[in-house]
């Protein structure tokens, strides 16, 4: 059995046998992806000759080979393939912004150039701005588990804690009438049911 996090394992809808085929067909994609960067940097060593474009496939590929890699060592750890992709999401922004800058600087000559810069500045914003989303993502859940954690531990020891019913305890005791064995009151002169004197 793979090891995988505790929140999955105590999921009541985490199904042991998806999991496994899941995690099977990512390695898979491994060998699937090696493959053919195996082959396109092949091919473009053939045909490009050491053009600077014949780089930009076998960077595509490589980079999905490490893509695939890299979500199959997440897959080990967490089910969840939304939490993978949002774990991933930083990582493609930043290879993107690499991928920019080498063709831009292949086509300009500098990564300084204008146009260029444009272009990198903008790419390495979303980079950025991927990061920071998947930081403060990964804080609110940090907060959010905290709080659950917290108001569990509260309600339990609140539960200890609740005093018991309120019990009135009167310090007036019951009396009957020696007459005729009605309950009165002790501050009574006269029994209410058969009026003898107390």
């Amino acid at each position: 059995m793979n090891t995988i996090s505790i929140e999955n394992i105590s999921d009541p809808n985490f199904d042991q046998a998806k999991y496994e085929k899941k995690l099977q067909d990512s390695r898979s994609a491994v060998v699937g992806t090696l493959t053919g960067l195996a082959i396109v940097t092949i091919v473009m060593v053939a045909v490009g000759h050491g053009a600077w474009w014949s780089i930009i496939p076998i960077l595509a590929v490589g980079y999905g080979f490490i893509d695939q890699v890299v979500e199959y060592r997440l897959r080990k750890r967490y089910a969840s393939k939304k939490e993978i992709d949002a774990i991933k999401a930083p990582m493609g922004a930043w290879f993107g912004f690499i991928l920019v800058s080498f063709i831009m600087t292949s086509i300009f000559g500098s990564f300084f150039y204008w146009i260029a810069l444009i272009v990198e500045v903008a790419v390495f914003s979303g980079g950025v701005y991927t990061t920071m989303d998947y930081v403060n993502a990964k804080k609110r859940n940090f907060q959010k588990r905290g709080e659950q954690t917290e108001s569990a531990d509260t309600g339990s020891y609140q539960e200890q804690l609740s005093p018991e019913p309120n019990i009135v305890k009167s310090n007036v005791h019951e009396l009957f009438c020696a007459t005729c064995g009605n309950s009165i009151s002790s501050s009574s002169e006269y029994c209410p049911s058969c009026g003898d004197h107390i």
